[in-house]
């Protein structure tokens, strides 16, 4: 209380609101999250897009190549 105001420090308000994306970048990248997170605070979107960048890439195949479908309905999903 400050007067007949609450305030809050800015470093825990922040710290708080932080957390979450902390979470989910240790979730993520467990090896790297550190110095995701520092390019996040220096709001350096190169370094961050260089970092994630690393992965492997998806190996992604149209449905209509793997299976065949048995109905003209399902053909047509396949083929959108």
């Amino acid at each position: 209380m400050l007067g007949k105001k609450r305030v809050a420090y800015r470093f825990l308000v922040e710290m708080e609101l932080d957390k979450k994306l902390l979470q989910d970048l240790k979730n993520k990248y467990p090896n790297k999250w550190e110095e995701l997170y520092r390019c996040y605070q220096d709001n350096d979107r190169l370094g961050y897009l260089l970092l994630i960048d690393d992965e492997p890439a998806l190996d992604f195949r149209p449905l209509a190549r793997q299976a065949k479908p048995k109905s003209q309905l399902s053909q047509a999903f396949a083929d959108s």
